[in-house]
């Protein structure tokens, strides 16, 4: 065995070995003539656009100190400590917090114990933490919160005019208007675009079928469960939490990896073959006398394997409404903020 390396260096014996890999199938481009799609049209209207306005107005709104009791829309400036069975718990403290009572920022009924406080005041707050709260491990539970109030201030006059747009650094109130309205259109577009998209991809899903390279599967498939963990993990949450199992799961984003492997080629043949049909319209357009192109070293090479496509971008109709952030432990609960 020590001299068959020599012998294959000097050329004596012939080097044998043995390689597995997978060849990306050939694909059978279909018709594209037949696919049709909806693309909503949605017109902005001057409501939405005014809504817009005072939440923008709201944002920045401002407030002046005021003796005598936190009202409803009052802000209130804080200091508070949470507690779960007498123990402080991560994420549950902080100072000089600010909240407009009524925002509906904080957990319900934590903004209720407020109305009535005065500054100075020391107030013990009860309440339990949501069921679905993202924090598993205060989700449902009582906790209490020991508040000093270091300030109350009464919310100015909400006014919507020039003097707000220069605030924002917009010359007028009108083009402020253009801008929201120009955001909202855009937020509209953005949406009816990705549903085109599904619909070009589900009738692209339905037209073609054939045995995709699992090597290109389990790559996708791992950075989908990747993905998933991390944002399970993030959230507290477990599979049981979103109605499923670790097993049914695994079977469902396995077929979701399928799916996009196989669009994926679909789509890379369907490039390659319009990068064709392009260079041949050039070359057809070519005066007869033109002198050949002078070809690189590389062009002679036969290629074996086309590159890996990219894989479409991530895309689960089935987890975006239930994405979640990840979440402190105060007593904010984003899945209860409203925007």
């Amino acid at each position: 065995m020590r001299t068959k390396p020599k012998k294959i260096l000097n050329a004596e014996v012939d080097f044998e070995f043995t390689l597995s890999y997978e060849v990306i199938p050939e694909i059978e481009l279909q018709p594209t003539d037949g696919l049709s799609v909806i693309r909503e049209v949605v017109e902005v209207t001057e409501d939405e656009v005014n809504e817009q306005i005072e939440k923008i107005a709201e944002s920045a709104r401002t407030f002046e100190t005021k003796d005598g009791k936190a009202a409803d829309g009052d802000r209130v400036t804080m200091n508070y400590l949470g507690k779960v069975d007498g123990v402080a718990f991560d994420g549950g403290t902080a100072e000089d917090a600010e909240l407009v009572l009524g925002s509906g920022r904080f957990i319900p009924g934590f903004e209720d114990q407020l109305v009535g406080v005065k500054a100075g005041e020391d107030k013990t707050i009860t309440v339990t933490f949501p069921a679905e709260y993202p924090a598993a491990n205060l989700a449902g539970k009582e906790a209490t919160f020991d508040v000093t109030v270091k300030e109350v201030a009464a919310a100015a006059a909400l006014e919507i005019n020039d003097e707000l747009a220069s605030k924002l650094g917009i010359e007028s109130v009108d083009r402020l208007k253009e801008i929201v309205r120009g955001q909202i259109e855009s937020q509209y577009g953005n949406v009816t675009r990705q549903k085109v998209k599904r619909q070009i991809l589900d009738q692209l899903d339905g037209m073609y079928q054939f045995d995709t390279p699992q090597g290109l599967v389990n790559a996708e498939f791992d950075n989908i469960w990747r993905q998933i963990n991390t944002d399970l993990q993030q959230s507290g949450k477990t599979f049981e939490d979103e109605e499923t199992t670790e097993e049914d799961a695994r079977v469902e984003y396995r077929k979701l990896a399928e799916r996009r492997v196989r669009l994926g080629l679909v789509l890379s043949g369907n490039r390659r073959a319009g990068r064709r049909r392009s260079d041949r319209g050039r070359n057809a357009a070519r005066p007869l006398c033109a002198a050949p192109a002078v070809s690189g070293p590389a062009e002679g090479n036969p290629r074996f394997l086309p590159q890996h496509p990219p894989a479409l971008p991530p895309r689960c109709a089935r987890r975006s409404s239930k994405r979640r952030s990840s979440t402190s432990c105060s007593p904010r609960s984003r899945s209860l903020t409203r925007s």
